[in-house]
């Protein structure tokens, strides 16, 4: 198998606009399988949070690259303890304009940070990413780039 980052393209640039694209997403969920069997989550984390952060240059991208992570990692995805979730949550914060892009980021990216965060919505349930001060902390020193 090539390394991970040879398939990042594929798998991340990759648009589902209809149901004509079922056989070419299920393809891309084979392959993400078997990188999820082959590998440690950990190195793939980090090849492909760098992606996210080196190649998907616009907020379309970004959530993109989101709703396509979820399809293939979804119910497997966290952060490992090298990094930091709030970090994550920041960059794709200040990455991703909600006001501009409320209706295609807001639903992925929520799912993620209550995810990745650990939020018990039964404990707090009008949590809202956005407005938790260590996610606005974290996207502080990303909205100067």
């Amino acid at each position: 198998m090539k390394n991970i980052s040879d398939y990042n393209d594929y798998l991340f640039k990759f648009v589902y606009k209809s149901r004509k694209d079922d056989d070419a997403l299920k393809e891309r969920e084979i392959l993400a399988k078997k990188i999820l069997k082959e590998n440690s989550w950990e190195e793939i984390f980090e090849t492909w949070n760098n992606y996210l952060r080196n190649d998907c240059k616009t907020p379309m991208e970004i959530i993109n690259y989101l709703l396509r992570l979820y399809c293939y990692a979804g119910d497997y995805f966290r952060i490992p303890p090298t990094h930091d979730p709030y970090d994550f949550m920041g960059y794709l914060l200040a990455k991703v304009d909600l006001d501009k892009y409320w209706d295609e980021g807001e639903v992925i990216m929520d799912t993620f940070a209550i995810k990745i965060l650990n939020i018990d919505l039964m404990e707090d349930p009008y949590y809202q990413f956005w407005e938790d001060p260590k996610v606005i902390e974290a996207a502080k020193k990303y909205q100067q780039n």
